[in-house]
């Protein structure tokens, strides 16, 4: 599946921009810290970041997490479950981009995984265990404070991890 790409459609991207939306309003009305690894404004970074999430669930044939409640990092499950495992979907509009985790928000999930691309066409890059990713050797900082990172030729199917 890795280079798979998916397309959404204009009402997936209309569900995708009213829940960034209503997470934003949550997350300012809890007064929770919300960190980021971007230049991206708050509704942009959210609009990609729950188009990423609709792009692995139709691809993973999953479904996705729209809840707007605002949670800690010790609360987070993730955005969606693939067979059994809690995964957070992560995207950058860079092609070859790297799989950024915040240093301070890595929750509970038990995988990560890296789509590319913006603007509701997305390319999978692949998944790689929490355990494999959260390792100091990982970390490095992009001029937005510490974070680990992977690069996408790290990054495995599914069935190989």
């Amino acid at each position: 599946m890795i280079g798979e790409q998916i397309t959404l459609t204009k009402e997936e991207r209309e569900i995708a921009k009213l829940i960034a939306e209503r997470r934003i309003e949550a997350g300012n009305a809890s007064g929770f810290y919300r960190g980021k690894m971007s230049d991206l404004d708050d509704l942009k970074m959210n609009y990609e970041g729950m188009m990423g999430e609709i792009a692995f669930c139709k691809l993973f044939n999953s479904y996705p997490d729209f809840e707007v409640k605002a949670r800690r990092s010790k609360d987070d499950q993730g955005d969606c479950v693939y067979k059994g495992n809690k995964v957070d979907v992560k995207s950058t509009k860079y092609h070859r981009g790297k799989l950024l985790v915040t240093i301070w928000n890595h929750g509970n999930c038990d995988l990560f995984c890296l789509f590319t691309g913006e603007d509701g066409e997305y390319t999978f890059k692949g998944f790689c265990k929490k355990e494999d990713m959260l390792r100091k050797e990982r970390i490095i900082d992009l001029g937005y404070g510490k974070t680990y990172a992977m690069n996408q030729n790290q990054l495995k199917e599914y069935e190989d991890l």
